[in-house]
C-alpha cells in the first residue's frame, strides 16, 4: 500500500511559529509575575521602604525629646514642679527671660503658720504656708522655686539648739508651697525657711547645664591626689564613647 507524504503549507509553518512565539512570550510574562512575590522583588523593596521609613519617623521621634528648648524631657518625670515650670514657658504662658524685680524674692515672701486655737502637743503636725511674692511684693502666680524649710529646737531667746528636723514642702504650682513637720519634742521651737533657688534661677540652670545650647555649668570634683576634673550630667553625649 502507497501512502503519500504531504508537505506543510508556508500559511502553516507561519502560523506554527507565531504559536510558538506567543507561548515564549507567555512563558515570560509568568515568570515575571512570580519574580514579583520572589524574595528580592519590588514588592518586598516596596515593603522595606516602608518599613525603613517608619523607623526614621520614630528615630525622629526619639530625636525629638533631646532638641527641646531645655534639652532632654526625659529626666523631667521625675521633677514634676520642675517640668511644670518649664512647660509653662515652653507653651508661651511665662515670657522667658523675666526681669530681676519679677524673680521671687526672700525679702517679700510671707511664711504663715496655720492657727490651732487648742495649741500644739508633741505628736501634732504644724502645717505653713509659704506664700511667694517677687521682688515688687506682688504674689507669684507660678512655682517652681526651691525652698528648704526645717523646724529647729530654740530657748527662750531664740537661739537655735542642737535638734531639728527638716519639714516636707509641697509645691501647689501657684506660688504657694505648703510645709509641714510632725512635733518630736516639748518646749520652744521655730519655723525657719529658706530661699535656696528662685524658680527663675532654676530655669537658668536647667538651660546652662542640660539643655546644650548654652556654655554649660561645670562641677569640680578634686581628687585625694590633689586632681582636679570637670563634669557634669551628660543627658546629652556627644559621643558614643562613655569615659
Amino acid at each position: 500500500m502507497e501512502v503519500s507524504k504531504k508537505l506543510p503549507s508556508r500559511n502553516q509553518v507561519f502560523k506554527f511559529i507565531c504559536l510558538i512565539g506567543f507561548s515564549f512570550l507567555l512563558m515570560l510574562v509568568y515568570r515575571n509575575i512570580l519574580w514579583d512575590v520572589q524574595p528580592g522583588s519590588s514588592f518586598l523593596v516596596s515593603h522595606t521602604f516602608a518599613t525603613k521609613k517608619a523607623t526614621n519617623d520614630f528615630a525622629d521621634l526619639i530625636r525629638l525629646g533631646f532638641h527641646t528648648q531645655f534639652g532632654s524631657i526625659l529626666w523631667r518625670t521625675f521633677y514634676p514642679e520642675v517640668n511644670k515650670l518649664l512647660s509653662l514657658i515652653e507653651d508661651g504662658k511665662i515670657m522667658w527671660p523675666v526681669s530681676m524685680n519679677s524673680s521671687t524674692s526672700a525679702k517679700f515672701t510671707k511664711l504663715l503658720l496655720k492657727e490651732n486655737i487648742g495649741g500644739y502637743t508633741v505628736g501634732d503636725t504644724l502645717v505653713a504656708t509659704i506664700e511667694a511674692k517677687d521682688g515688687l511684693g506682688q504674689r507669684k502666680t507660678y512655682g517652681g522655686d526651691y525652698f528648704f524649710a526645717r523646724l529647729m529646737k530654740t530657748n527662750d531667746a531664740g537661739e537655735i539648739l542642737t535638734s531639728g528636723i527638716a519639714c516636707d514642702v509641697v509645691d501647689q504650682g501657684d506660688g504657694t508651697y505648703t510645709v509641714s513637720v510632725p512635733l518630736l519634742w516639748p518646749g520652744r521651737s521655730t519655723l525657719f525657711a529658706d530661699l535656696v533657688h528662685p524658680s527663675e534661677a532654676i530655669v537658668y540652670l536647667v538651660n546652662e547645664s542640660a539643655s546644650g545650647f548654652a556654655k554649660g555649668i561645670h562641677f569640680v570634683s578634686t581628687y585625694p591626689s590633689g586632681e582636679e576634673v570637670y563634669c557634669n550630667v551628660g543627658l546629652q553625649p556627644s559621643s558614643s564613647l562613655c569615659d
